[in-house]
């Protein structure tokens, strides 16, 4: 708050009373200026620290992206591998072949602490309006992906139910009847199908990402990079 104090003496002619004002407004201005330059300085290191933050994040997702890369490309190719198999028992009536042994790789869910407590903290202001654009982009690819990992999850899970009810795992030939087969090919298919979608939207993450950490913040060519394949 500022505070401007009455004068000591009373203004005997009006060039006093113009020197008493002229002297109150230079003070004010200075004041203001000394104000407006600190609170300047304050929003320049949050938003030092805010991008500092962002761009760490960033790089964890990229990383987690290409993890869950590396998951749904060998997932994806383990399901491929038995949806062939059991087209092959369908259409030979021939007992369905064993499956190769197969334990799926770890990933991590690619989050956005950094954005997500600048969005409840209202500390997105001190951005310009381009890299906010560019990170709201960012932010909706990670809801997204978030989205998409239960469809995906509950797809394999019910290929696990199908295979321990039905008896499909173990090391040897299983006979099957047509209906069990064309229900167990149903969910690997769709198990295939969601790992897939989940890994085309993680690519569109990281290229988001990298397109920021390059320094990008044109909306349309952050836009462009989610659209570049693996």
């Amino acid at each position: 708050m500022l505070d401007v104090h009455p004068p000591e003496h009373a203004a005997h002619s009006w060039r006093d009373f113009f020197i008493h004002i002229a002297t109150i407004v230079v003070g004010l201005i200075i004041a203001v200026g000394i104000e407006q330059s600190v609170e300047w300085l304050h929003h320049r290191h949050q938003r030092a620290e805010l991008r500092e933050a962002l761009h760490v994040d960033a790089e964890k997702a990229i990383a987690d992206c290409e993890r869950v890369h590396h998951f749904a490309v060998d997932e994806s190719a383990a399901l491929g591998a038995r949806i062939g198999q059991v087209q092959a028992a369908i259409k030979t009536h021939q007992p369905l072949a064993a499956a190769a042994a197969h334990t799926a790789q770890d990933w991590d869910e690619p989050i956005a602490p950094a954005w997500k407590a600048a969005l409840s903290s209202q500390l997105v202001h001190v951005l310009p309006q381009d890299e906010i654009q560019a990170f709201w982009e960012v932010d909706a690819e990670v809801d997204t992906l978030q989205s998409l990992h239960w469809p995906m999850n509950n797809a394999r899970q019910r290929v696990l139910e199908i295979e321990s009810k039905d008896g499909f795992v173990g090391n040897a030939p299983v006979a099957a009847t047509p209906a069990q087969l064309d229900e167990y090919l149903d969910a690997l298919v769709k198990a295939r199908s969601e790992v897939e979608r989940f890994d085309s939207w993680a690519g569109g993450l990281r290229g988001a990402e990298g397109a920021i950490l390059r320094g990008e913040h044109d909306l349309d060519k952050v836009q462009a990079a989610e659209r570049q394949p693996w």
